[in-house]
């Protein structure tokens, strides 16, 4: 059940109109301590933030999206580190080998920091859904694999420590 106020259209006007000026850059919360401080009453700018909130329309969710984001990434980086360990183990140098490991190991991580930053990138236009949903997808791609590899890792030291028991 809403609040009843006794605040007309004519005062909170004013109100409104400055919120919806400057919340695009500054918090609402923010703006409704800069109109407390101006002198305005406390009611009036409380019933003016509560109409501002109302107004807003909300964000879709983007970490569904991101959750698939994570399987394709998880899928395509798959497959191009299996093209290359394939293509590593032809060469005959071990020396070139080496070196193509190496890149094969670096490319997962350097492709998810890159899907993170175009995803930072898209967030500020038409595309922000999508952009939150690549930084979803990278973040949850990066930060997986590590958790698994700290779980693995710790179920391996209580095997070797045989302190389970």
């Amino acid at each position: 059940m809403e609040p009843e106020t006794s605040a007309t259209d004519a005062e909170l006007q004013p109100l409104l109109e400055y919120l919806e000026a400057h919340r695009a850059q500054i918090s609402l919360a923010a703006l409704r301590e800069e109109l407390l401080a101006a002198g305005h009453a406390p009611e009036l700018v409380d019933e003016a933030v509560r109409r501002v909130e109302a107004n807003t329309p909300r964000k879709a969710l983007a970490w569904p999206f991101g959750l698939l984001v994570m399987l394709v990434n998880f899928v395509v980086i798959g497959v191009l580190q299996a093209l290359l360990f394939a293509l590593a183990s032809l060469l005959p140098s071990s020396a070139v080998s080496g070196i193509l490991g190496l890149f094969i190991l670096g490319l997962g991580p350097l492709c998810l920091i890159g899907e993170i930053v175009i995803g930072v990138r898209l967030t500020n236009g038409p595309r922000e859904r999508l952009g939150r949903a690549l930084i979803w997808g990278g973040s949850f791609s990066l930060i997986l694999p590590v958790l698994l590899g700290v779980l693995l890792f710790g179920i391996c030291l209580v095997f070797l420590n045989g302190s389970w028991s």
